[in-house]
């Protein structure tokens, strides 16, 4: 997507703001997001019997923690979106995973996961 925007900047929105330093925090925030919800998430549904479950779900819960902290200590207040006023490559990498986990894990192993961001 990011080579895209920048292949062909006439066309649609822009993905990454036109400053180095917010572009540099979209990409901080979609490194954050793999390591935390993008792994532990993914490795919940590959994870089987009652002890590794209940670890792994433990993971998630922790690392949901420590994206809100992350978001709430570095995300941009100027905007509905991740990385403030405009939709960006935060939300084209954040939102498709997590759409994914919010259907797949109550449907294949009976987790709400946003019971768990409570």
């Amino acid at each position: 997507a990011e080579y895209l925007s920048e292949r062909f900047p006439n066309r649609g929105s822009q993905l990454m703001p036109a400053l180095p330093e917010q572009r540099a925090h979209v990409r901080l925030l979609a490194a954050v997001f793999d390591q935390t919800i993008g792994s532990s998430g993914f490795a919940y549904l590959h994870t089987s019997g009652r002890e590794e479950l209940t670890k792994q779900r433990n993971v998630l819960q922790n690392h949901l923690q420590v994206l809100n902290t992350f978001l709430e200590r570095h995300g941009s207040g100027e905007g509905p979106f991740l990385c403030g006023a405009n939709f960006s490559l935060a939300e084209v990498h954040a939102a498709p995973n997590l759409q994914r986990l919010s259907v797949l894990l109550p449907r294949l192993s009976k987790l709400n996961v946003l019971g768990l961001c409570k």
